[in-house]
C-alpha cells in the first residue's frame, strides 16, 4: 500500500519558528516599554517658579534681555515678546527688520528684547524662549551676519522661530522637533 505523505509541520517551519518570532517581538516590546518608562529622551522643565518681587519695575530690573546694537545708542526700543504670539511674530517679521536696518545698524537705536511668554495661553512659549537663549550660547552659523551686530546664533534662531511659528506653535510636539 502506498504511504500517504503527512500533512502538517515541515522541518523548516512550524511552531518553533512561530514561537521564536513571538519571543523576539516580546523582547523588543519589553525594551521599548523600559526606555519609555525610564524617560529615554528626557523632559524639559516647564514648571513656573515663583518670584518674590515687589513691583513690575523690580522684575524688569532682574530680567536679562537680549540686545542688538550699540549700548550707547541714544534711543532704546524695548520689546516684551512671546515666540508663540502671532502679533509678536508679525512685529518681528515686518517691523523689527526695518528698525534694525534703518536705525540699529546706523547706531541710532539699540533694540532690546525681553522674553515674555504668555504661559496661560501658549504651551510652547517657555520652551521656545529657552531654546532661543541656548542658541545665543552658540556661535552664529557660518555666513550669517546679524544686522546691527551680534556674533551668536540668538537672533538667527529668534527669527527662525517666528518664521516657522505657524508650523510649530500649535502642534503637540516639542519646539525643537521642528528645527
Amino acid at each position: 500500500m502506498a504511504q500517504r505523505q503527512r500533512k502538517g509541520k515541515s522541518s523548516t517551519g512550524g511552531n518553533g519558528t512561530f514561537y521564536g518570532v513571538l519571543g523576539v517581538i516580546a523582547v523588543g516590546g519589553v525594551i521599548a516599554i523600559g526606555v519609555a518608562l525610564m524617560g529615554g529622551g528626557g523632559s524639559a522643565a516647564t514648571e513656573l517658579v515663583e518670584l518674590d518681587v515687589a513691583s513690575a519695575r523690580e522684575l524688569y530690573d532682574r530680567a536679562t534681555p537680549v540686545r542688538l546694537g550699540p549700548a550707547d545708542a541714544p534711543v532704546k526700543v524695548v520689546e516684551f515678546g512671546d515666540f508663540q504670539c502671532p502679533g509678536c511674530g508679525e512685529f518681528s517679521l515686518r517691523v523689527r527688520p526695518v528698525i534694525v536696518e534703518q536705525y540699529v545698524s546706523t547706531g541710532q537705536v539699540q533694540f532690546v528684547f525681553y522674553d515674555f511668554p504668555l504661559v496661560s495661553i501658549h504651551d510652547h512659549a517657555v520652551l521656545a524662549a529657552r531654546a532661543a537663549r541656548c542658541a545665543g550660547d552658540q556661535p552664529a552659523p557660518a555666513g550669517v551676519t546679524v544686522p546691527g551686530g551680534g556674533d551668536d546664533a540668538y537672533w538667527a534662531y529668534h527669527d527662525r522661530l517666528f518664521e516657522k511659528q505657524r508650523e510649530w506653535a500649535y502642534e503637540q510636539g516639542s519646539v525643537a522637533d521642528e528645527f
